[in-house]
């Protein structure tokens, strides 16, 4: 499923480079003051998204297939993110949901169920929270502007 991204003005691509795209892992606590999210980041186990296409989160790490263990059991995948770069080398990472409907650990994205099988693109600061674990998207050059109210679904 693919998305029509639109190009956001006057946003620095070179900063892709500079700072890439990368998945913090949080733990269970979201509600922190911004320094203190920012030291716990620090301390946190990052993972930059700049090796490879897809990454994914179950059961099973590292050995397993996947790049961050969650509580999803009887099911090995539970949810992935894709990376691709458009022609103008600008990254855009998407979160999709395997198992739609999976009651255990369900996908949240910023408080909202994820119960589909659609890629969501992801921005600066998402939450994405399965189960107990809580995971912060970070990437500078994919900041969501403030009068946009809805996430836009891949079609």
């Amino acid at each position: 499923v693919e998305e029509d991204i639109s190009e956001d003005e006057g946003e620095d691509r070179e900063s892709d480079a500079l700072f890439p795209p990368r998945i913090v892992v949080m733990g269970e606590d979201e509600d922190e003051e911004e320094e203190e999210e920012e030291e716990r980041e620090r301390s946190q186990s990052v993972t930059p998204l700049v090796d490879k296409t897809m990454y994914f989160f179950g059961q099973f790490e590292r050995g397993g297939g996947c790049d961050w263990k969650v509580s999803t059991p009887g099911v090995k995948r539970h949810s992935r993110l894709e990376v691709k770069k458009d022609e103008r080398k600008r990254i855009f990472v998407k979160i999709q949901a395997l198992h739609p409907g999976y009651k255990l650990a369900p996908l949240m994205l910023n408080g909202e169920l994820i119960d589909d099988k659609d890629l969501y693109p992801l921005y600066h600061d998402d939450v994405i929270k399965i189960g107990n674990h809580t995971f912060k998207f970070k990437h500078e050059a994919r900041i969501r502007k403030k009068q946009r109210s809805k996430r836009r679904r891949g079609s």
